[in-house]
């Protein structure tokens, strides 16, 4: 896929992910989450413009550890 491409998509998901927060089982938790997908929305918009790709490499890095965190507590 070509840089936009892959940009659009991140965006997309991370959207996707805002969209399926419950603000009233999840309050506080669902509120960080949010400002999280915002704020790496915003980073991915902001570095599809320039030529480092750290900002993608950091904001999928602290989206995976999102997820093992997530997929930790549903293990149990």
């Amino acid at each position: 896929l070509a840089l936009g491409e892959r940009v659009q998509r991140a965006v997309a998901i991370l959207f996707a992910l805002d969209a399926g927060l419950d603000f009233d089982k999840g309050g506080e938790v669902s509120a960080t989450l949010a400002r999280l997908y915002a704020g790496a929305r915003a980073t991915v918009l902001k570095a599809a413009f320039g030529d480092d790709p750290a900002p993608f490499r950091e904001t999928a890095t602290t989206l995976e550890e999102i997820g093992a965190a997530w997929r930790q507590a549903r293990a149990g």
